[in-house]
């Protein structure tokens, strides 16, 4: 190909776009009425957040949950704290190297071309090869990577307190709490993509990464007091 061609092309344009958002939460508290065994303070709230990024093909999705009971028991002499949060989200991050591809590729050059590697518009050099040296074409880096992650946490906290009857300077205290999370990645370039044949270290094999951790905490404290 020739260095200048007919096309207009904004390569900004091309690869950013408005990034809407969605945030919507929604809690519900009250006491429920358990008879001779207390009452039960309750608050159970949940939310959704999507929001898209401002490259494209970058997004988040997250969905959160928390439980808050508070019961009391005995004639108030026993107190329970429960309280528990979950936490689930699911990311898909946009080719950060687009974004300097967009600024150095030449505007005058299409997005797209039949003659190129799945109909991107593909550099090759005078032996009909792959330029690997030349700007990788900005939409093809934002399409043809992928890289995405799923994330769940839970944090827990359980308190009971209790006041001897009879003896009510005499208090008991028990606390126990935990904090789990796991985390799943994956990302890579598919085999005999554009970006793999012009990737200078791929040559067209493609790429493959994952992984994956989880971390665990927990707590317990008790007391005499």
């Amino acid at each position: 190909y020739k260095s200048l061609g007919n096309a207009k092309t904004n390569w900004q344009d091309e690869i950013y776009r408005l990034a809407p958002s969605v945030d919507v939460n929604l809690s519900v508290s009250g006491r429920a009425n358990l008879g001779k065994a207390g009452v039960l303070p309750y608050r159970v709230s949940g939310g959704y957040l999507y929001q898209d990024g401002v490259l494209m093909t970058d997004n988040m999705n997250r969905g959160t949950i928390s439980v808050n009971l508070s019961p009391s028991f005995l004639d108030n002499h026993l107190t329970v704290n429960l309280n528990g949060k979950g936490v689930f989200s699911k990311s898909n991050f946009a080719n950060q190297a687009a974004i300097g591809a967009a600024v150095r590729m030449n505007p005058t050059l299409p997005v797209y071309d039949k003659n190129g590697i799945e109909g991107y518009f593909t550099w090759y050099d005078a032996g009909g090869k792959v330029n690997k040296n030349a700007t990788m074409n900005p939409v093809a880096l934002i399409t043809q990577k992928y890289d995405f992650s799923n994330a769940t946490r839970f944090i827990g906290n359980a308190q009971f307190d209790y006041k001897v009857h009879g003896f009510e300077a005499l208090r008991f205290n028990v606390t126990a709490s935990m904090d789990l999370s796991e985390y799943n990645g994956k990302s890579g370039v598919n085999v005999g993509s554009y970006q793999a044949w012009s990737d200078t270290e791929n040559r067209g094999v493609g790429q493959y990464s994952k992984e994956w951790q989880m971390r665990r905490s927990t707590a317990f404290e008790a007391y005499a007091n």
